[in-house]
C-alpha cells in the first residue's frame, strides 16, 4: 500500500508544481498587460491566474482593473474579497468604500470609510470626512430631487463611450469610441494615458484600457450623426471638445506620439498623457494643430478645455506640479499678442485633493464643474459655483438627478434652462452616455441692508428688524450683526415691507420691497434709518390709514397704535402731538374737520389704553400737508389718495 501511495503523491506534487509554474507565467503576462494600462486583456489573464492559484496579488490587480474600467459591481466584488485577505491595506479599504458608494450603499461605504479613518495611516481629513458627510447627503438628495429632469438621447448613444456633447453652429459635437464605418479624423480621450513599451507604438485601432476603438470627435444636426471633418494627425485620441461663440476657433485634448520619446529605465513603459491643441477655420478648411502653451506630454496631462465665447479666456485641467492634488481646474487669459498668460489655479474653494474636471461657463459667467473631493453621491458629481467678482463663491452639489452614484460631468447649458450632461449611471446604455436635461431657474430674492442712525450713519447693532408680507400679513424678524448687517430671504411675485425697532430709538422710515415681476435673481438693497428721540421729531405710524369719510379705528391700525402705548409706556416723560391728515377729497373745511375728529379718535384710544390725557394733543391737518401730488382736482388711485390718509405724531417733551 505504501508503495502504492508513493507514486501518486509524487505525481501529485509534480502536477501542483506544474499548476504553479503556468500560474506563475499567466500572472506575469497579465502584469505585463496591467502595467501597459491594457486593462481589459489583464482581467482575462487574471481570472485565468486566480483559476489555478489563488493569491492576493491577483485578486487586487482584478479587483482594481475592473475598477479602472468602471465597472462598479465587479469591482466591488472583488474588492470585498481583497479586504478580507489580511495583507490588505488602508487604500484597499478606501476604495472598497468609494465602489460601496457607487452602488449606491451609502451605509455599507460610511461604515468602511469609518473603518479606513480609524486606520493607522496618514489621510487627507477635509477629502475623508467630505466622503463620509458624501453618505448621508446622497440619501437626502436621492428623497428630495432637485427641479431637474434628465433623459438619455437615444439618438447620440451607442454601447459604447459617448461624452461631451457641446453647441457648434446649429448642430452637436462629442467624442465616441464607437465602431465607425469609415476610419477618417482623429479625435481625445476622458482617460489621461497612453502607455506602451518603448519598443513597440500603442495599438492605433484598439485603446487597451476599454478595448474599444480611440475616441473621435462626431456632429449630430437633424437625427444623423456623422464624423467631424477635423485632420488632428494622430492615430490615438482626441476629445473634450470646446468652440469660440462663432465657432471660427476650436479647442480640443488629444494623445500623440512625440518625435523622441525621454529615457525611462530598461523594461518601464513610457507614458503619453493628454495635451489640448487648437485649430482656427480658413475658409472651408481647418488650420493645422497649434499645441497649448502648458502641454507636457511626458510630464503631465492638459485637458478639459472650456473657451470663452470671445476666445480670450481658457478653463482647462491638469495634474502639473503646484496643484492640490488629482486635477485641478486652471484659467489662463490671452495676451494682446494672441499668446496665453500664466495659469492660475482656481485655488481651494474649487479643487481639491481629489479629481476636478470639465470646466464650463454659462451665460451669466457661473461656473460648473465636475469633482470627486467635494461632498457627492460617488464618481464626479457637478457641482455649481456662481461668480463673485474675478473669483467663485463656494461650489453647491447640483444633487439628484443631475448626478448619480456614478461619474456625472460636462455639464453644458445651451439654453437657459436646458442643455447636456454625461454620465457613466446605471440605467444607461453605453460606458459613457449623454443626457438631455431641463432645469427651471429656480429664481432667488433676497433683502439685505444695514441699521444706521440718521444724524450719523453710524451702524447698529442688535436692532430688531421686521419684515411683512403685505399681501398674507406674516411677519419674520431678524437682528442686525456688529456692523449693523441684515438680511432675509424673499418669496418671488411678493410684496414686502420692512421697519426696524431698537430702545431709545424710532423709525424714520419704512421701506418697501418688491419681488413682483423681476425675471432674475436679485438682491434687493434696502438700509433703514432711526432717530434718538428729542422735541420736535415728527414720525410717522406706519399702517395707520382710515377709509374715505370714516374716523374710527381700523383694525390693522389699531395693531400700530399699540406699538405707540409700548413707546409711551416705556418713556413715560415723554409727551406728543398726535396729528392726523386726509386726502384731498372733499372740502377743505369738511377735511380740517374730519381730521381733528381722526386725531381725537386715536388720542381716545391712547387713553383708554392707560396713556395720561395731559399727555397728549390731538391736531388734525386736514389737506394742508399731503405727500404726494394727489391735490384738488387732480386725477389719482385710491392707493395714492390712502397714502394721505395718514397718522403722525411729534415729541413735545422728553
Amino acid at each position: 500500500m505504501r508503495k502504492q501511495l508513493l507514486p501518486l503523491v509524487f505525481t501529485a506534487v509534480i502536477l501542483a508544481s506544474y499548476t504553479d509554474v503556468k500560474a506563475q507565467y499567466v500572472l506575469k503576462e497579465a502584469d505585463e498587460h496591467y502595467e501597459l494600462f491594457d486593462y481589459t486583456m489583464a482581467i482575462e489573464l487574471y481570472k485565468k491566474a486566480l483559476d489555478k492559484k489563488e493569491t492576493f496579488h491577483a485578486t487586487e490587480r482584478l479587483a482594481e482593473c475592473y475598477r479602472l474600467t468602471r465597472s462598479y459591481a465587479e469591482a466591488e466584488n472583488w474588492y470585498a474579497q481583497v479586504v478580507a485577505f489580511p495583507e490588505h491595506e488602508a487604500v484597499h479599504v478606501f476604495r472598497y468604500a468609494e465602489l460601496l458608494q457607487n452602488n449606491r450603499k451609502y451605509a455599507e461605504a460610511k461604515e468602511q470609510y469609518e473603518r479606513y479613518a480609524a486606520m493607522p495611516v496618514e489621510t487627507n481629513e477635509a477629502l475623508l470626512q467630505a466622503r463620509i458627510a458624501s453618505c448621508d447627503s446622497a440619501l437626502v438628495w436621492l428623497d428630495n430631487p432637485g427641479p431637474a429632469e434628465v433623459t438619455a438621447k437615444p439618438e447620440l448613444n451607442t454601447e459604447y463611450s459617448d461624452w461631451g456633447a457641446v453647441p457648434y453652429k446649429d448642430m452637436l459635437l462629442f467624442a465616441s469610441d464607437r465602431e465607425a464605418a469609415e476610419e477618417v479624423a482623429e479625435t481625445v480621450s476622458r482617460r489621461p494615458f497612453l502607455r506602451f513599451d518603448r519598443g513597440k507604438s500603442p495599438n492605433r485601432k484598439i485603446y487597451g484600457w476599454t478595448g474599444h476603438k480611440y475616441y473621435r470627435l462626431y456632429q449630430s444636426a437633424g437625427g444623423s450623426v456623422e464624423r467631424f471633418p477635423i485632420q488632428a494627425n494622430t492615430d490615438y485620441h482626441i476629445c473634450a471638445v470646446s468652440a469660440t461663440a462663432g465657432g471660427e476657433e476650436l479647442f480640443f485634448a488629444l494623445t500623440r506620439l512625440p518625435e523622441k520619446l525621454g529615457k525611462t529605465k530598461r523594461g518601464v513603459p513610457s507614458t503619453i498623457t493628454i495635451e489640448i491643441y487648437s485649430v482656427k477655420k480658413e475658409g472651408e478648411n481647418w488650420s493645422d494643430p497649434v499645441p497649448f502653451r502648458y502641454n507636457n506630454g511626458l510630464n503631465w496631462s492638459v485637458s478639459d478645455p472650456y473657451i470663452s465665447s470671445d476666445g480670450q479666456t481658457l478653463y482647462f485641467v491638469s495634474d502639473m506640479e503646484g496643484g492640490l492634488g488629482g486635477t485641478d481646474i486652471y484659467v489662463c487669459r490671452r495676451m494682446d499678442d494672441g499668446s496665453w498668460g500664466e495659469a492660475e489655479n482656481l485655488g481651494p474653494e474649487i479643487n481639491t485633493a481629489a479629481d476636478e474636471r470639465t470646466p464650463a461657463l454659462d451665460q451669466e459667467g457661473n461656473l460648473y464643474f465636475s469633482s470627486k473631493g467635494h461632498a457627492g453621491m460617488g464618481g464626479l458629481d457637478i457641482f455649481h459655483a456662481s461668480a463673485s467678482g474675478n473669483s467663485f463663491a463656494s461650489p453647491r452639489n447640483m444633487g439628484y438627478p443631475v448626478n448619480s452614484s456614478h461619474d456625472d460631468l460636462t455639464f453644458r447649458y445651451f439654453t437657459e434652462e436646458t442643455g447636456y450632461l454625461t454620465s457613466d449611471r446605471r440605467e444607461g446604455r453605453g460606458d459613457d452616455d449623454i443626457y438631455y436635461f431641463t432645469i427651471k431657474k429656480v429664481l432667488h430674492f433676497a433683502l439685505e441692508g444695514q441699521v444706521l442712525t440718521l444724524r450719523t450713519k453710524e451702524p447698529l447693532a442688535g436692532a430688531k428688524v421686521i419684515l411683512t408680507n403685505l399681501d398674507t400679513r406674516e411677519e419674520f424678524t431678524t437682528r442686525t450683526d456688529a456692523d449693523g448687517n441684515y438680511r432675509f430671504e424673499l418669496a418671488p411675485d411678493a410684496r414686502y415691507r420692512v421697519r426696524a425697532e431698537m430702545d431709545e430709538y424710532q423709525l424714520h422710515k419704512a421701506e418697501d420691497a418688491f419681488t413682483a415681476g423681476l425675471e432674475a435673481s436679485t438682491t434687493l438693497e434696502r438700509d433703514l434709518f432711526l432717530e434718538s428721540l428729542y422735541p420736535g421729531q415728527t414720525f410717522v405710524l406706519e399702517n395707520i390709514y382710515y377709509d374715505f369719510d370714516k374716523s374710527n379705528i381700523r383694525e390693522d391700525a389699531a395693531l400700530e397704535l399699540d406699538k405707540l402705548v409700548a413707546l409711551l409706556k416705556e418713556y413715560p416723560t415723554i409727551s406728543i402731538e398726535l396729528s392726523s391728515h386726509t386726502d384731498s377729497r372733499g372740502s377743505d373745511s369738511y377735511n380740517m374737520a374730519l381730521s381733528q375728529r381722526r386725531a381725537e379718535s386715536a388720542v381716545a384710544y391712547l387713553v383708554e389704553k392707560g396713556i395720561a390725557a395731559e399727555r397728549l394733543e390731538a391736531r388734525g391737518y386736514g389737506e394742508t400737508r399731503l405727500v404726494n401730488k394727489c391735490s384738488n382736482g387732480v386725477a389719482c388711485s385710491v392707493e395714492a389718495h390712502q397714502l394721505n390718509r395718514r397718522t403722525e405724531f411729534t415729541i413735545l417733551k422728553k
